[in-house]
């Protein structure tokens, strides 16, 4: 009887680490939970038919302002929400007045920014303006595309200014480098006679 008693505990304990087993199985199977979505979305309002890509030319006002727009999951607009704007620090790029790569506004009471006074700086080329809406704690992020361009000159005749750039440094630098220095001025020493002068003779 005892016997048979110690084979059933042994049965039953066989069996909870079966279960055991079963359940840490499962467990690890389950698929993490998506995260969650932010609840306010932040974007870039553009006027028909223009598009969201904004061109001015180098060391010019942007071409028109930034106008951002931040809204909850029921498409209403979010007042007060923390906008922080970041510039591209190398590169084609903007800058703000003061000069500064990063800016925060809030937004109105119809959860939109205007931002009209960005400059572009020196260089031509596209870049990203990254925005980052922040509102009782959940963020959103979006990016703005813009493109700085050469004056209409400039544009047209860059590579003839390179190159007569660098045919005059070709020629002003040897021209330099033989030039001599002006010859010392010439030092002219007189000495007068020594001793008596007078004829010859005894004295």
């Amino acid at each position: 009887m005892f016997h048979k008693n110690d084979r059933f505990a042994g049965a039953i304990r066989g069996g909870s680490a079966v279960v055991s087993l079963c359940v840490a199985f499962a467990q690890a199977q389950q698929v993490a939970p998506a995260p969650v979505q932010s609840q306010i979305t932040v974007q870039p309002v553009c006027p028909p038919p223009a598009t969201c890509e904004g061109t001015q030319r180098t060391k010019a006002p942007i071409s028109r302002p930034i106008h951002l727009l931040v809204m909850d999951q029921q498409n209403r607009p979010v007042p007060g929400a923390a906008v922080a704007i970041e510039l591209p620090a190398d590169g084609p790029s903007a800058e703000f007045s003061p000069p500064n790569p990063t800016a925060q506004f809030d937004t109105d009471a119809l959860g939109r920014i205007f931002i009209d006074h960005l400059r572009a700086n020196t260089l031509a080329g596209g870049y990203k303006i990254t925005a980052t809406a922040s509102f009782g704690g959940e963020t959103a992020i979006t990016t703005i595309t813009e493109r700085n361009v050469y004056p209409p000159f400039l544009a047209r005749h860059r590579r003839t200014l390179i190159i007569l750039g660098a045919i005059s440094v070709a020629i002003v630098v040897p021209v330099l480098a033989l030039r001599k220095s002006p010859p010392p001025s010439a030092t002219i020493t007189t000495s007068g006679p020594v001793g008596t002068v007078g004829p010859a003779g005894n004295p």
